[in-house]
């Protein structure tokens, strides 16, 4: 039988060991998060709420958990004086730049402690979901904003994502925290994540009609905090919703342990042994290619990560895309573009995709 001991040696860390069973524990719990009701979505919240920080403490620790809350808190202040009334006009028109120059400031300052306490040295730590949490800060506060602004005015995207109200603190807290995404992304937006408890219209001809007759203003306030459910676009299997969206996810699921394996059991093609003297003795023809697969190999790192996560939110019902009729719209890396890219600008536009 496969003991502890033996999965963290095989890993290289124990920190290693843990973030792999979270992302993998995230697949059974997507599952029973579809299991609950829509008809109570706070149970649904709390759900991803308490589970997302379950994960964070295994990993993390106490420290870990207790700063990300702290970040996530003083966000969700500024974000409840934005929408309170008594935020003064000068500073409303600006609240949600302010966010954007806040939550870098503080994850700067996070990162500035870290080079402090560990510097050149590699210690996992609470970083990945400070940023994962920074930038779902800063959209959250660019959409309350727009959310005041006049429909009209608004791109396609801002008037899809534009919220009307603030959310509540436990949907707000099950947003930030949600288990699929709290460690390496995908960054969704909160009406991706509301629609996971939302329960579609019937499709009858009279609530068309009655949906035909809102102004832009009462349709957006009506989805203000969701986007249409995907069972209303796509043609589903006999077997229903639930069945087929377990291929793509396992389908990431396999990816993500191949890449991660391949990562962990390649470690004799680390670029950290470029560095060696004795690399010095080989000819150019072979430096070449080893450096070449030596990052290939350290990409995989990131490819298996994104792909695990990718899989459990779609076990969880989120990452399908209606115009593609594809679980594609949360993926945080296009592999084969970027390992047959032609330029820099193919690489970066399918690196870490959800980010940018």
């Amino acid at each position: 039988m496969l003991s502890w001991a033996t999965v963290v040696s095989l890993l290289g860390s124990e920190d290693n060991a843990r973030t792999l069973v979270s992302l993998i524990s995230a697949y059974p719990l997507g599952w029973i998060h579809t299991k609950i009701p829509n008809s109570h979505p706070d149970s649904k919240h709390f759900f991803s709420l308490f589970f997302g920080l379950l994960i964070l403490h295994f990993i993390y620790g106490w420290s870990g958990l207790l700063t990300s809350l702290a970040t996530a808190t003083l966000n969700y202040a500024w974000l409840a004086w934005m929408r309170s009334g008594t935020m003064p006009a000068r500073l409303q028109k600006r609240a949600h730049y302010v966010s954007l120059f806040f939550n870098f400031f503080l994850l700067f300052g996070w990162h500035l402690y870290r080079m402090y306490v560990s510097y050149m040295i590699w210690t996992l730590d609470v970083s990945s979901v400070l940023m994962l949490q920074t930038l779902r800060s800063i959209a959250l506060a660019f959409d309350l904003y727009d959310g005041t602004q006049p429909y009209e005015s608004l791109t396609e995207h801002q008037k899809k994502c534009r919220l009307t109200r603030l959310p509540s603190p436990l949907v707000y807290y099950g947003f930030q925290f949600f288990f699929g995404s709290v460690l390496v992304g995908p960054v969704v937006e909160l009406g991706q994540y509301m629609a996971l408890t939302k329960v579609p219209p019937p499709a009858t001809a009279a609530g068309a009609k009655a949906a035909a007759v809102q102004t832009p203003d009462e349709q957006a306030a009506a989805t203000s905090h969701s986007i249409p459910m995907v069972v209303e676009t796509l043609p589903l299997p006999p077997e229903g919703l639930t069945a087929y969206r377990w291929v793509p996810a396992l389908t990431r699921a396999i990816l993500g342990l191949g890449g991660l394996a391949l990562y962990s059991f390649c470690q004799q093609l680390h670029i950290s042994e470029a560095l060696k003297p004795e690399f010095d003795k080989h000819c150019l023809p072979y430096k070449l290619v080893f450096v070449c697969v030596s990052f290939f190999v350290f990409r995989c790192k990131y490819y298996g990560g994104w792909a695990l996560a990718e899989g459990s939110c779609i076990v969880a019902g989120l990452g399908y895309d209606p115009e593609k009729r594809s679980w594609t719209s949360i993926q945080n890396s296009g592999y084969l573009e970027i390992e047959f890219a032609c330029s820099p600008r193919d690489v970066t536009n399918f690196w870490n995709v959800m980010v940018t």
